[in-house]
């Protein structure tokens, strides 16, 4: 009876733990509000003039880069931003900035040595939009379709079969995945909601050629009238491509770009104690604790596999930085 008793009380106790727990992250739950209605067609929003499959933005649009980008399936991107007439992006530290009300951030992925028989040519796959409206971003992702002239709204995870020659000259396949917009807020929410994920000010901070002159990309911005920036002491996300690097900087730039929009304090993995962003303390992150696990899900295949969202292909120079990272801490 006793025994009994102690697994009610053990029970309870629990209980307790767990609903307090979830009381305390309720808005990593919550689903996520929606401000606007995007248009069924992405030729409607006049972001490409000319033949749109050429990418070329209207001269609304200013195309950015990052120091280091997120690996998908080894995909090409165009990333633009589109201000409202006369709005600023306003940056107090290194990390993200706030964009104004109105602000549409486009990111289309495409392969420029798809493989079609025995041409190669450029495939574009999908363009994703995130969209701020009444201080809440909004998230979609559209199709491009077989003739390459039109985009067509899609909220369901789809599949594209797609066969490509990678930088090393490698033949590849797989099946891309086009994410839902589900897929798109496990990785996007912070704290219950919407956020962009790469253009922080500190992954802006790099040159970059505009009219045949390298500038400092937050610079250009500056000189835009587009950029406000009150920080003098900007940080720099270093390149993990970049081999000249020390590896250990690469590493951790890697975890910030590909793992920590959900391995933090308020993404969607929270819960496993990993902090991966570049700002957080080694001895914060969670990596030691975890470098087996680090090691066995990136290079597995299927369910188990990370990142979770956004690959079916492992990324073998990722794969071959992480393994060196993690030895040396074990070293």
């Amino acid at each position: 009876m006793y025994l009994k008793k102690s697994h009610w009380v053990l029970l309870i106790i629990i209980l307790v733990l767990l609903c307090t727990m979830l009381f305390r992250n309720k808005s990593k739950y919550t689903s996520i509000e929606e401000t606007i209605v995007f248009n069924e067609k992405l030729s409607d929003y006049n972001f490409f003039k000319g033949t749109p499959s050429d990418l070329k933005p209207t001269s609304a649009l200013d195309i950015y880069e990052l120091s280091s980008e997120l690996f998908t399936d080894y995909a090409d991107k165009q990333r633009m931003i589109l201000l409202p007439k006369g709005k600023k992006i306003i940056a107090t530290n290194s990390e993200l900035p706030d964009f104004p009300n109105g602000t549409i951030i486009v990111k289309t992925f495409f392969y420029k040595n798809h493989m079609n028989h025995q041409d190669v040519k450029q495939k574009i796959i999908e363009t994703r939009l995130l969209i701020k409206n009444n201080s809440v971003w909004n998230a979609a992702t559209y199709r491009w379709n077989m003739q390459q002239d039109e985009a067509f709204l899609s909220k369901n995870r789809e599949s594209v079969p797609i066969t490509f020659i990678d930088n090393f000259g490698n033949k590849r396949s797989t099946s891309y995945q086009i994410p839902s917009s589900t897929d798109c807020a496990t990785c996007h929410k912070q704290n219950g909601s919407l956020s962009p994920l790469g253009p922080k000010i500190r992954n802006l901070n790099i040159d970059i050629l505009r009219n045949k002159h390298f500038i400092n990309q937050l610079e250009y911005f500056k000189n835009q009238n587009k950029l406000e920036i009150s920080e003098k002491n900007i940080l720099t996300t270093p390149d993990y491509s970049d081999v000249n690097l020390d590896y250990n900087k690469r590493a951790r730039a890697y975890f910030d770009i590909n793992c920590a929009h959900c391995h933090n304090s308020e993404g969607n993995a929270y819960h496993v104690q990993m902090d991966l962003r570049l700002n957080i303390p080694f001895d914060n992150s969670g990596i030691a604790k975890k470098s087996a696990q680090i090691l066995s899900r990136i290079n597995i295949s299927g369910e188990l596999h990370m990142p979770k969202i956004g690959t079916t292909l492992n990324h073998d120079d990722g794969i071959q930085l992480i393994t060196k990272y993690i030895n040396s801490l074990n070293k």
